[in-house]
């Protein structure tokens, strides 16, 4: 045999053995591409309906619970305001009674200084910007003279050299 027919047995050969290896690599190809759709396509739609189911049971809660908490929340303002009325109505007592009690005692004592007249005045306005009525503001309105006729009587009033103490000093 020449070196030349050993070259193109050789060549034959390889050629063959490509074929063949060719035709295995197709034929697994078209079967590992087959397999894969089979196994993997079946997987990923299943995937995608548990998904969904998922979602959808994410979606059911969360507007359940967004429904509890509208409710809730609800509950707790309607509450709130309840207990916002009943401190304003508290508020507004307490402030008419202050003031009412301020006109009794200043008015038994005959003179208020000006910085308690401004304690009342402020008292007053609190009260009237809460809702509350006339009356009080009517007694405030009586401190107001009181405090115009002290300072009236202290300017014109001593006693023993002193300014007078007292609308009531003689």
């Amino acid at each position: 045999m020449t070196w030349l027919e050993v070259v193109g047995i050789v060549v034959s050969s390889v050629a063959g053995v490509a074929t063949i290896v060719g035709l295995i690599a197709r034929r697994l190809s078209k079967k590992f591409e087959t397999s894969v759709k089979n196994t993997v396509e079946p997987m990923m739609a299943e995937y995608s309906r548990v998904t969904q189911e998922h979602m959808q049971e994410i979606k059911e809660n969360l507007t359940r619970e967004m429904v509890d908490l509208k409710i809730r929340l609800d509950e707790y303002k309607e509450t709130s305001d309840e207990t916002d009325a009943k401190m304003m109505k508290s508020l507004m007592d307490l402030s008419r009674d202050s003031i009412n009690r301020a006109y009794k005692y200043f008015t038994e004592q005959g003179e208020i200084d000006e910085h308690t007249m401004y304690c009342i005045q402020q008292l007053g306005e609190s009260y009237t910007g809460l809702g509350g009525n006339s009356f009080a503001c009517d007694e405030i309105e009586g401190l107001k003279e009181l405090l115009k006729a002290c300072k009236h009587k202290k300017k014109s009033h001593t006693t023993e050299g002193k300014v007078g103490v007292s609308c009531e000093a003689k």
